[in-house]
């Protein structure tokens, strides 16, 4: 179980369902998911799969789907479908169990939805490079915004780390024709 607090400490753990009420309530997506992403990759990282457990539409899908359409209830679709392809593709990324609740097969957008919040609409060539660099349980659920979305300066500081050791094991020649790398700043 995540605990909800340290004594002294007013650290309320970011899950999935309480990332998406905040997008529910009108608080900016990337922000809250930004938090979940946070959680998920460095401080519950060992709480995984309870980061997901719980349905973020208490009652399933039916609550929103048998709402009457509205620009709020799209809204609130949309990040709802997001927020399941994202538990689904995290947990197969990461190893953990996926839960129940995001198999169901009514987390699926009717319509592509790209690259949201898109200032201009996108050339034909841009929606085809998101749907080729999509992960899977995005694409099947129609989001398409490619695979930058779980990019994260956790794993990139570790692939940072691994390039530098291992440049440090190459002998005095090889390095010299690697030429500057990223971490020591050093050309041998």
């Amino acid at each position: 179980m995540i605990p909800q607090g340290v004594p002294g400490q007013q650290r309320r753990v970011q899950t999935l369902t309480r990332a998406y009420a905040a997008i529910a309530a009108h608080a900016d997506p990337w922000v809250a998911l930004n938090e979940f992403f946070h959680e998920w990759w460095d401080y519950s990282r060992t709480d995984r799969a309870q980061l997901v457990a719980e349905e973020v539409l208490p009652g399933g899908p039916s609550v929103l789907l048998g709402a009457p359409p509205t620009p709020e209830r799209e809204r609130r679709w949309g990040w709802a479908v997001f927020c399941a392809a994202a538990a689904e593709y995290l947990c197969a990324r990461d190893g953990v169990a996926p839960p129940v609740w995001v198999a169901d097969s009514r987390y699926t957008l009717a319509e592509p939805w790209y690259h949201f919040g898109a200032s201009e609409p996108l050339t034909a060539e841009a929606r085809a490079r998101l749907e080729r660099a999509t992960p899977d349980p995005l694409r099947r659920r129609n989001i398409l915004c490619g695979d930058r979305v779980f990019a994260n300066k956790y794993e990139f500081v570790a692939q940072v780390q691994r390039l530098v050791a291992a440049r440090r094991r190459l002998p005095g020649a090889a390095k010299g024709r690697l030429g500057k790398t990223v971490g020591d700043g050093s050309r041998n």
